[in-house]
């Protein structure tokens, strides 16, 4: 099965490669902003964030602290930020795969959920759109909780 699921992380990528060579899309352009960075650093502790309209608050410090490593290590190398998000979408796979695993299912109904869930174009806005980064980040967190519970409910 280990066989199948690098083959399901490679018809991913190469699904999702073409989007790496696009524009940023909608309100992805406030990433290149000068002084971004800056700007999420000294409002670290506020709650405010540019990435919402004027008056809406959020405060997601892990997004802002993978906003701003982004903005100094990739500078305006669009081709990193999307490639970061479609990592982070083979990742969000793989633990799947790990989950559904833990289930015992059957080894061709697994292999097609997961296809199913990698290929699926519902995810294709979290995946190309840099601003959906934090679906994919409270994927993995959804994930890992739900792998740690089987974990501890099994032993």
């Amino acid at each position: 099965m280990k066989r199948k699921i690098l083959i399901i992380l490679i018809i991913t990528f190469f699904t999702y490669y073409k989007f790496l060579f696009n524009g940023f899309f909608f309100e992805d352009s406030h990433i290149f902003r000068n002084g971004y960075e800056k700007t999420l650093i000294k409002n670290f502790y506020s709650g405010y964030d540019h990435t919402y309209e004027e008056g809406e608050f959020a405060y997601r410090p892990l997004i802002k602290i993978i906003y701003v490593v982004e903005k100094i290590f990739f500078k305006k190398n669009i081709i990193l930020f999307h490639l970061t998000s479609l990592i982070i979408h083979l990742i969000n796979i793989y633990l799947s795969y790990l989950v559904l695993k833990k289930f015992k299912i059957p080894e061709r109904l697994l292999f097609f959920s997961i296809l199913i869930f990698a290929l699926h174009p519902v995810n294709t806005e979290a995946v190309i759109w840099h601003s959906a980064l934090p679906d994919l980040i409270s994927y993995i967190f959804l994930i890992l909780i739900i792998i740690s519970y089987l974990n501890f409910y099994n032993t």
